[in-house]
């Protein structure tokens, strides 16, 4: 009881088997809003919509975690490449999603 309570005073939460501190979340509302803000930057926003926002660890053992937020359709990037969403990090920094045609996603 003693730990239950020391654990929720601290305002830390238990998830998957690991502990992070909440306050060190971006609010979706946030990541969302980054995420929009690329596509208006693009002219993209009456195309293209945000179809999933996840909160991912960056590795296995509970890293770095980040927003994955994916488009409703692929975008032309690159070099053939396409846009699938961008990743929103701690930080508010964010990184477009691309891939080759015919790439596996890594999960």
């Amino acid at each position: 009881m003693k730990f239950s309570t020391s654990l929720l005073c601290t305002g830390l939460i238990l998830t998957g088997g690991f502990v992070f501190a909440e306050s060190s979340v971006l609010p979706i509302e946030k990541a969302v809003a980054l995420a929009r803000e690329q596509l208006q930057i693009r002219g993209l926003e009456k195309t293209i919509f945000i179809q999933a926002a996840v909160l991912e660890s960056q590795s296995l053992l509970g890293g770095a975690r980040v927003w994955k937020i994916s488009w409703s359709d692929t975008v032309p990037a690159s070099s053939g490449r396409l846009e699938i969403g961008v990743e929103v990090n701690m930080k508010g920094e964010v990184v477009r999603l691309v891939m080759r045609p015919g790439e596996l996603l890594k999960h």
